[in-house]
């Protein structure tokens, strides 16, 4: 098996592709550094930091074990309306493969810490049946997001940072928000605050793409790129399923 790795300027972008869900990739995984792991523009607004009543987002990305499709056409049905009922998701839908075979599930959710996410994600009928080989949660600040769902083909950019990067990241964030707000693109974005409160250590845009090179390539541009922020930055295709709590 090969990893697809593609260098360029100041950080590598990894191709989408099913071996990024296996285990010593994942435990690997820059987004994994920072994460709590566990086995098993056109129509964009600016968003207050006030939310749900107080609680904070997370960023939920779980992988599908190996030969797990069926369990999970199976078990589909009863995860829909779990997360529907639950009344915590923001955004859902599944990170696909080159074949568009699903390989992972994204979900943005209300929670009020970490513990909280973790305990409602262990409800999920997906976690209970046991179809994800590893789980990661990060709390996320949105920035932006799109007045209306995103339309197909869509794809989630995570960038974690180089190590003590937070003051150049602080001294390039209006120009990396002038870009995005320049793009004309529609979408979330927003950072991956750290652990300590101090700055911020990644960001995740969530945007419509013609394809993945293309998005790729636009992401070359991002200012945070240009200074050198970035340690790495992943792209995986996906699809909108849930938006604002409701299925689309």
């Amino acid at each position: 098996v090969v990893v697809c790795v593609v260098a360029f300027e100041m950080f590598p972008i990894n191709c989408a592709s099913v071996e990024r869900t296996s285990i010593g990739f994942v435990a690997g995984c820059p987004l994994f550094k920072h994460a709590r792991l566990s086995k098993t523009t056109r129509s964009t607004v600016r968003m207050d930091s006030a939310i749900n009543g107080g609680d904070s987002l997370f960023l939920a990305i779980r992988y599908i074990r190996a030969g797990a499709q069926d369990l999970r056409a199976k078990t589909r049905p009863e995860h829909l309306d779990w997360i529907i009922a639950s009344k915590r998701a923001l955004f859902a839908g599944p990170m696909f493969d080159k074949a568009s075979e699903p390989v992972g599930s994204l979900v943005i959710a209300h929670a009020k810490d970490m513990k909280d996410v973790e305990e409602w994600n262990a409800q999920d009928p997906y976690t209970s049946v046991g179809l994800f080989e590893k789980q990661a949660f990060r709390e996320w600040k949105m920035v932006y997001r799109p007045e209306s769902p995103l339309v197909d083909p869509i794809y989630v950019i995570i960038c974690s940072d180089k190590e003590d990067a937070k003051e150049l990241r602080a001294e390039v964030r209006p120009k990396h928000l002038e870009w995005w707000k320049n793009s004309g693109r529609n979408g979330f974005i927003g950072p991956f605050p750290a652990a300590d409160g101090s700055g911020a250590v990644g960001s995740m845009i969530i945007t419509e793409g013609k394809s993945e090179d293309e998005v790729r390539e636009w992401s070359k541009s991002d200012p945070y790129n240009a200074a050198g922020v970035f340690g790495s930055v992943e792209i995986y295709p996906m699809s909108t399923v849930l938006f604002n709590g409701q299925l689309v």
